[in-house]
């Protein structure tokens, strides 16, 4: 959520269909960070049912 611009949030925001959500184990962002950017990371550790 951080990357995105205001216009961006304002409109994400506004869907219904989507939550926003921060990883609990800030660990696994970490290590993912060393290969890929913030957003992809969080992404990623979501994606893998750590909530």
């Amino acid at each position: 959520m951080r990357e995105l611009s205001v216009k961006e949030k304002e409109h994400f925001q506004s869907l219904d269909f989507l939550s926003i959500e921060e990883p609990r184990d800030k660990r696994i962002v970490a290590v993912l960070k060393t290969i890929v950017d913030e957003g992809e990371a969080e992404a990623i550790s979501l994606s893998s049912g750590e909530r």
